[in-house]
């Protein structure tokens, strides 16, 4: 009986969504807001676009601050993170399977993009994906790849998800230099068929 009792005051970890943030380098608090307000206002957007506006509110922005970290340092981190049983970790979503590491030049891109604009104007949504992020995976074998910032969420996080059905990572990865888009898994879908 006292077992019920103490599992009812200790609930399970709840599984959460949206990615896992890296703050990898000196980046002033400034800059980092910025950044983050254009990065929801970009997920918001590409929610909207999809039909799915109500998952934004699931999202959990959850970022760590890892200056100074190598990205292997930052995956063994995010790796033992994992273990902690801090949240559930269901295998087949992607907040599990991958993180986000924000370098200084992404938020260089995104207050180059965002200069003369404001997250009030249609202007700011980032159709042209010149903004990104550098998403790795928890398996160092898979590597890391870059991601537009109006991509990664829900399409970049639902295609990791597809680990399962024998996609997922293979279908994101790009060569070194070069951005994962929406253009770029259309590319690919059309060259499977």
């Amino acid at each position: 009986m006292a077992d019920q009792n103490t599992s009812s005051q200790n609930p399970p970890p709840q599984e959460h969504y949206g990615f896992v943030f890296y703050r990898a380098e000196s980046i002033d608090d400034a800059q980092w807001e910025r950044f983050m307000a254009f990065l929801k206002y970009q997920v918001r957007h590409s929610l909207a676009s999809e039909g799915n506006p109500q998952f934004y509110d699931e999202i959990d922005w959850k970022v760590f601050d890892a200056h100074g970290e190598t990205t292997s340092e930052i995956r063994h981190r995010f790796n033992r993170w994992l273990e902690t049983g801090e949240e559930s970790t269901n295998p087949e979503n992607y907040r599990y399977l991958a993180f986000v590491v924000v370098y200084k030049i992404s938020c260089d891109f995104v207050d180059q993009f965002m200069e003369g604009k404001s997250l009030q104007d249609d202007d700011a949504v980032d159709e042209r994906d010149t903004t990104f992020l550098a998403v790795v995976s928890r398996d160092e074998e898979e590597g890391e790849t870059l991601v537009s910032i109006p991509y990664l969420i829900p399409r970049a996080g639902d295609i990791i998800a597809l680990q399962g059905e024998g996609m997922g990572w293979q279908l994101l990865q790009e060569p070194f230099g070069r951005i994962a888009t929406s253009r770029t898994e259309f590319d690919r879908l059309t060259l499977q068929y």
